[in-house]
């Protein structure tokens, strides 16, 4: 009858709200997910940047280090190369020269106090040269994760994305469905009660008069 039809309509319309409701507020939650996840894109990029120019500072400095360190070599070298001259030069030579063994000497040891200072030039920058290949093994490193953290990010973000969508879809439809359950409930409705007063204005119309339209029985005779 109507009344259990108007009944299972407004299940029905109960079913499609409850279904809105718990969708609005998967929505809601996956908004905030979505906000978070692009503010964590947008961290990670900021530190990638962070890193790349720290990457870049040092490759400069290490650059730096090894003309330092070659430029180092080739002075040592030329140096080496006198103190051997000087080493074996014969005492005409020398007298010609310089003058005196004193000044040869004496030229001898400076330039030996050179080479022992140049080979402690030399091996504080291999140390720093050793110091800053592991930065900058520890920065490609760093960058190298965050890019996987920001991919792993930015994939989650694209599949609550699509998750978006489709649940918004469906809310869509959910919504369809549920105002032409509440058209046709309204409509139920307004009919039953165009019935009720039907119903009423039948119950409340007057009995006809059955006294007057009695023959009495002696008319007959």
């Amino acid at each position: 009858n109507l009344n259990r039809k108007i009944d299972e309509a407004s299940a029905r319309v109960r079913k499609f709200t409850n279904r809105e409701a718990s969708i609005l507020q998967s929505l809601d939650e996956l908004d905030y997910a979505i906000t978070r996840a692009n503010q964590a894109v947008k961290a990670f990029r900021n530190e990638l940047s962070l890193l790349q120019e720290e990457t870049n500072t040092n490759q400069r400095i290490y650059e730096g280090l090894i003309e330092r360190i070659n430029a180092n070599q080739v002075y040592a070298s030329k140096r080496l190369v006198t103190l051997y001259k000087l080493s074996n030069m014969g005492t005409m030579p020398i007298l010609a020269s310089s003058g005196s063994i004193y000044e040869l000497l004496q030229r001898k040891n400076s330039l030996e106090r050179i080479l022992v200072y140049d080979d402690q030039v030399r091996q504080r920058l291999m140390e720093d040269k050793q110091q800053l290949k592991v930065v900058l093994r520890q920065l490609n490193e760093q960058q190298v994760q965050q890019k996987k953290l920001e991919k792993s990010v930015e994939a989650e973000l694209h599949q609550m994305s699509r998750d978006r969508t489709n649940r918004s879809r469906l809310l869509a439809k959910i919504k369809s469905e549920k105002d032409l359950q509440l058209a046709a409930l309204e409509s139920m409705k307004i009919t039953a009660k165009k019935l009720d007063r039907a119903i009423e204005s039948l119950a409340n119309r007057p009995l006809p008069d059955t006294q007057s339209s009695v023959v009495p029985l002696g008319s007959f005779s």
